[in-house]
């Protein structure tokens, strides 16, 4: 089963709680970072769609109509040799696996769909456990958490309201 990178965060006010130590929270920050990177390197890509956190103008307003226009591109940019060249490690295990045409092609088809199957087809074929962590990282970032920041507006706090007492 992939993760829910969405029921990985542990968010508290009041008294700090240390993340569990685990291999996959590890990877969602190398994961976040490169796809975040991509966005805002590749041309393609960041004059496609108008990305506020990025402070500047793509073509097109972000709507979830354009976004799901976009996914497809940023698809095949991220599934390249080098895409996770932020870490050594990650990079000699994604790239061999973006060179094999048939794995590339489950892969596209698992990060646009919502569907179980072509979640199962895809990791049916993959033995390592990192690498599935990668991408069910970026299954999550792709559908969940890159909409939810894009319509984000800078400046603006959208975390809880601390009680009045809190303040003092």
């Amino acid at each position: 089963m992939a993760l829910d990178i969405l029921q990985a965060h542990q968010f508290s006010v009041g008294s700090p709680e240390s993340l569990v130590h685990s291999p996959i929270l590890k990877s969602i920050p190398i994961v976040a970072f490169s796809l975040y990177q991509e966005i805002a390197t590749n041309s393609d890509l960041y004059q496609e769609l108008d990305f506020p956190f990025l402070h500047q103008q793509g073509r097109n307003a972000f709507t979830a109509g354009a976004y799901e226009d976009f996914k497809p591109k940023l698809v095949e940019a991220i599934l390249r040799p080098q895409f996770l060249k932020v870490s050594e490690e990650f990079n000699r295990l994604y790239n061999p696996f973006v060179q094999d045409d048939n794995l590339r092609a489950l892969a596209k088809t698992y990060l646009l769909s919502k569907s179980r199957t072509d979640h199962d087809n895809l990791f049916n074929r993959i033995s390592d456990v990192r690498l599935k962590n990668v991408l069910a990282v970026l299954y999550d970032e792709i559908n969940h958490v890159l909409p939810l920041t894009a319509v984000r507006k800078i400046g603006v706090h959208y975390g809880p309201l601390l009680p009045p007492e809190r303040y003092s």
